[in-house]
This record gives C-alpha cells, structure tokens and sequence, in this order.
C-alpha cells in the first residue's frame, strides 16, 4: 500500500518534471535557467550588475539565488601573521597608496576595515583652516603644534566655548579671550608699532 503511493508520487514528479522541461517554465512561471546564462553569471561573477545587464529577463534577486545554488561564493580571505605584522608596521605613517602596493587584490575599504579590527590608527595631519587673522592664525598654529583641539583651548584658557564655538571666524575677535588664550598657550601679546617718517 505504501509502496504503491511512492510510486504514484514519483511518477507525477517525472511527468511534471518532463513538463518543466518541455515548457522551459516552473510550475509558477518562471524561466528555467539554461546552460548559456549559467556560463554568463560564472562569467561575471561577483559583478551582479554586468550580470543583470546580460540577463535582463532576470532580476538581481533571482541572480544572487542561482548564484548561491550554482556554489559561487566570495572566498574570505585568511590574514596571516607576516601581513599583520606588515600592516601594523606600515599603517599609522604611510600613504594608502602604499600600502595598497604593499597589499595587492585587496581594496582600501578591507585593508582599513583590518586594521581597525586590530586596533590600528594612522596619524592624523588635522590642520584648521586659517582666517586671515594673523593672531588667530598664530593661535591655530600654536595649538597644532601643541596637538591640541579647539575644546582643549577653550578648557585650558578658561574662554567657555569661544573657540569651539568659531564665532571669531566671521565677526570681529574678543580681545580678552584672545588674552586668555594666548595667556594659556605660555606666550605674550606684544603691541608693535610702525615707524612713519
């Protein structure tokens, strides 16, 4: 008795399967995919966008589906220690040119995205952006030399948020918080005057 309904099963499989195949459409609809566009997508792969560009009957979507059944995968990559070691000698000072030489097939986003994980950090260049003023542009010079920040000025020279603020950048200067500043970074405000003949 059971014999016999395995049986009627896979007799209505084989014929829907033949129906399939006849059709060249699923039971839903849908195309089935041939050998051409199975070649196409081991082709252009990982590029889906080439891929649905080739296929244009088929969606992203159902791309990525066949090419997961197809057993395409990106191969995750394995860090070894002499890379690390590289990476961790060559990431806080170099340029990201160079050390995308010294790391050839992998983008910049990865290389960092490493790093990171490993705790690495590069070396900031941060420079303000000068005013015009010299004072000010004496001051910004002094506080990157020092390594400190705008908030770090204003904590240091007791000016609340003055300079955090950056109102100074479009109005005229406090005088006294100028004073203060100048008082916390260890110089002095000397008063110059032009000779006239």
């Amino acid at each position: 008795m059971q014999l016999a309904g395995l049986n009627h099963r896979a007799d209505r499989a084989e014929r829907m399967r033949s129906r399939i195949h006849r059709s060249g459409l699923t039971p839903m609809g849908y195309r089935i995919w041939t050998d051409e566009e199975d070649s196409v997508l081991r082709s252009h792969y990982p590029n889906y966008r080439k891929m649905t560009d080739e296929l244009p009957h088929r969606n992203r979507r159902s791309v990525r589906v066949r090419c997961q059944k197809l057993g395409m995968k990106k191969t995750c990559h394995k860090w070894l220690a002499s890379e690390l070691s590289k990476l961790r000698r060559l990431y806080r000072t170099a340029s990201s040119k160079e050390i995308m030489a010294e790391f050839p097939g992998f983008t910049w986003k990865a290389i960092d995205a490493r790093a990171r994980y490993h705790g690495l950090k590069r070396e900031t260049t941060f420079r303000y952006k000068r005013t015009g003023k010299p004072i000010m542009d004496s001051i910004l010079d002094r506080i990157e030399e020092l390594g400190w920040t705008l908030p770090d000025l204003d904590e240091a020279s007791g000016t609340r948020r003055y300079f955090w603020r950056r109102t100074w950048r479009n109005s005229r200067l406090n005088m006294k918080m100028i004073h203060l500043a100048v008082k916390a970074l260890g110089g002095d405000l000397v008063v110059k005057w032009k000779d006239y003949d």
